[in-house]
């Protein structure tokens, strides 16, 4: 369902290889994929409007942001309800 959302937003699906992934679930934990930093805050508006509706909730202080094969050197400012994520170098799930 959370789909319906991301596509709402317009974001450029993610390939690797020759497969789309736009995002990965496992029990209560969710990956989500983007392309640009741009597509990264769309997605965050993306899941609080499905967490609304689905009335769920995002723990902020667990929700982490990283780049990956990314030129920028700069740490990115994704925000989530109106907080900024952290971001990281690596993550060890």
């Amino acid at each position: 369902m959370i789909v319906k959302f991301i596509k709402e937003e317009g974001i450029e699906e993610v390939v690797m290889g020759n497969v789309i992934i736009m995002l990965l679930l496992y029990s209560n934990d969710v990956i989500l994929f983007a392309n640009t930093l741009g597509d990264a805050q769309k997605l965050m508006r993306a899941l609080k409007e499905f967490c609304m509706q689905m009335k769920l909730s995002v723990n902020n202080s667990k929700a982490k942001i990283m780049l990956v094969k990314s030129q920028n050197k700069d740490k990115p400012c994704i925000m989530y309800n109106n907080e900024p994520l952290e971001s990281m170098e690596s993550f060890k799930y």
